[in-house]
């Protein structure tokens, strides 16, 4: 009797053990984020720089607005931000963090300056 007592307390306490494990392995929520976003100055603009939030390194640095063909700079800090955001996103959900023409134009980036 007290063999099978043993035998389901342990089954039963790796199960728990194997739920939290698993869960949060397919739970992501910004607490599970391993990157963030900031902007940065460079020539005449903004752009935006992604760390790793354990050790601060810089993990893409991005001087001008991706997916065009011309080099133009983000016109704002908010702008810059907005992208960088977007690529955090695709980082922690492991997608490609490539920036489309279609994604700039859902995220209204000014393409000139005022």
């Amino acid at each position: 009797m007290k063999k099978k007592y043993l035998f389901f307390t342990i089954t039963v306490v790796i199960l728990i053990f194997l739920f939290f494990k698993f869960n949060s392995f397919f739970t992501n929520n910004e607490t599970t984020s391993n990157y963030y976003a900031q902007a940065i100055e460079v020539d005449g603009g903004y752009g935006y720089e992604v760390r790793k939030k354990i050790s601060s390194k810089i993990y893409i640095k991005q001087e001008y607005i991706p997916s065009l063909n011309k080099k133009l700079v983000f016109c704002t800090k908010e702008d810059a931000l907005k992208i960088g955001e977007l690529v955090v996103d695709k980082l922690n959900n492991h997608i490609n963090p490539a920036v489309s023409k279609e994604e700039l134009k859902e995220q209204q980036i000014a393409l000139t300056c005022k």
